[in-house]
């Protein structure tokens, strides 16, 4: 069984050459973390290693398969999948995407990784900050998350 420790490691080497707000990338994946603690202080664990392995597939080498070999749960899997920009669809419509699975778990994720995009939107454009006050407060208004 992984631990968030694992998973720390693990995000950290597949995200190591990329960087965020001038940070190395893993600096986005903890804040969000500490956001969704800050919100849910009963964060279950399995949310804990999806929120880390977030971006994984989307901006890494790593596939499904290669987190199922390291034996992540279904449930974070799921998140993952979910969460994971399918580039066949516009912004919004993976938004929907996320929505309409009515997988609650997977919209806290993308929730609270709009409210930490948008507070280190200040160097963003005001098109990119529109969309995720736009997209969490879809995702507001469908679970009711604080």
């Amino acid at each position: 069984m992984n631990t968030l420790i694992d998973t720390s490691i693990l995000v950290l080497t597949a995200h190591k050459h990329q960087t965020y707000d001038g940070n190395p990338y893993t600096y986005h994946l903890f804040k969000v973390l500490e956001k969704a603690t800050k919100l849910r202080n009963d964060l279950p664990e399995y949310i804990g290693h999806a929120i880390l392995l977030h971006d994984i597939i989307e901006d890494t080498l790593y596939t499904r398969k290669d987190l199922e070999n390291l034996r992540y749960s279904k449930e974070t899997l799921d998140i993952v999948d979910l969460v994971t920009k399918d580039t066949n669809l516009s912004y919004e419509e993976n938004i929907t995407r996320i929505i309409d699975s009515n997988n609650e778990d997977a919209a806290f994720v993308k929730y609270c990784d709009n409210l930490v995009n948008l507070e280190h939107g200040r160097l963003m454009s005001e098109r990119l900050n529109n969309r995720w006050a736009k997209s969490a407060e879809r995702l507001r208004e469908k679970y009711a998350f604080s």
